[in-house]
């Protein structure tokens, strides 16, 4: 998902759960400071940045992407589109009760724990597309290629982006996601999440 800086000529391009909502309020407050935000979100400018279809239309600019820890994204995806909205993400407004009883009609759980929640995932995505949305991998939204980028910056390092822009990164949703995970849970994350491991093992080495 591109978020243009214009006034930088800086491009910053980032995936679902990796600080997009942190970086497009950053874009608002550096490129549009004195229009309503709301507006701006969902009328304006705001409202088409967040394309995930990957174009190579940023010639003279800086292109810098963001990336993050595999299992950290999947467990932080888990954390705030499941556990902390007991998956009304399905539905929203007055068939969110609908939504709850469709899960309930496909023999999940609607308040799963996070092994559950890993070893049911594609049923549980199937019946949500902005969950199913947020399991993108990383590749989906970056592109085939990191060399297509001047920068490729952690998101566990996120205070460099600030530091090329000049002004502090928000963060919007800060995830505990360093908690020690069992062995089960582990090995469903690297299985699920094996083609972002590969695909990011430049900047996230896994222990042998």
């Amino acid at each position: 998902m591109p978020y243009p800086f214009h006034s930088k000529k800086i491009v910053v391009f980032t995936s679902r759960k990796v600080a997009s909502a942190s970086i497009r309020r950053l874009v608002y407050k550096i490129e549009a400071p004195d229009t309503d935000f709301r507006t701006w979100r969902h009328e304006g400018p705001g409202a088409t940045m967040s394309s995930s279809k990957f174009k190579d239309v940023w010639d003279g600019y800086r292109k810098i992407a963001i990336v993050r820890e595999p299992v950290a994204r999947l467990v932080s995806c888990y954390k705030h589109r499941v556990a902390e909205n007991e998956l009304l993400w399905v539905t929203s407004g007055p068939d969110a009760e609908k939504g709850r009883e469709n899960i309930i009609a496909a023999g999940l759980s609607p308040s799963p724990t996070l092994l559950e929640f890993l070893r049911d995932i594609d049923r549980y995505a199937a019946l949500s597309p902005n969950l199913a949305g947020h399991l993108l991998p990383q590749q989906y939204f970056l592109g085939p290629d990191l060399s297509y980028y001047s920068d490729v910056i952690r998101m566990e390092e996120l205070h460099k982006l600030g530091d090329v822009l000049g002004k502090k990164v928000p963060h919007l949703h800060k995830t505990n996601s360093e908690k020690k995970l069992d062995s089960e849970i582990v090995d469903l994350c690297d299985k699920i999440a094996a083609d972002d491991i590969q695909y990011l093992a430049e900047y996230y080495r896994q222990d042998a």
